[in-house]
């Protein structure tokens, strides 16, 4: 896991604030239970969804000293489409290519549709963390992502992962097949 050969702690569970004016609320009480717990730096990972600006939304979350926040443009499930590689695996299709990955509106959307035309099955709109799970699972790789060359939230990502690491990076492996499992942040 990359994270891991990095040398970064990590919590698996997100946060899901169902709705922004929670968000500071339980951003707070978590960032408390971190801090009690050792971290002296928490990097938060959050999608732009709606916000206008991305000062906005890291005026939503709350600017703390000890803290980084990194935004995906848009949503994360870009980040899915730009691992052409896992895409190809889960579609079963090696021709798939996806230019654009950051410039979906609805990125989740647009995976919904591809699956249900590659695999004739859905996937429920209820059901984005279950599926985001799915992938990681199935060996989704920020790596991939960030190789692909218009997922720049992706690179600025692990830019910044490498970046704060108490630790040089592993060098990375790439392969053309999946190992079962493989993957992850």
């Amino acid at each position: 896991m990359l994270l891991e050969s990095l040398g970064i702690g990590y919590v698996p569970e997100p946060i899901n604030a169902l709705r922004q004016d929670n968000l500071r609320l339980k951003l707070d009480s978590f960032r408390a239970n971190l801090q009690d717990e050792g971290a002296n730096l928490i990097v938060i990972l959050t999608d732009l969804d709606n916000a206008h600006t991305k000062t906005r939304k890291k005026e939503n979350i709350g600017i703390r000293e000890n803290q980084l926040i990194v935004l995906a443009i848009k949503a994360f499930e870009s980040w899915f489409l730009a691992d052409t590689l896992l895409m190809r695996q889960l579609l079963k299709n090696e021709q798939f290519e996806f230019a654009l990955p950051e410039n979906e509106d609805e990125p989740f959307e647009t995976i919904r549709r591809l699956w249900l035309e590659h695999t004739n099955q859905g996937i429920g709109k209820d059901r984005k963390r279950l599926f985001a799970q799915k992938y990681i699972n199935n060996g989704f790789s920020i790596q991939r992502a960030a190789q692909h060359p218009n997922c720049p939230s992706a690179t600025y990502f692990l830019s910044k992962l490498t970046k704060i690491s108490p630790q040089p990076p592993k060098e990375a492996i790439y392969t053309k097949t999946l190992p079962s499992g493989a993957g992850g942040l």
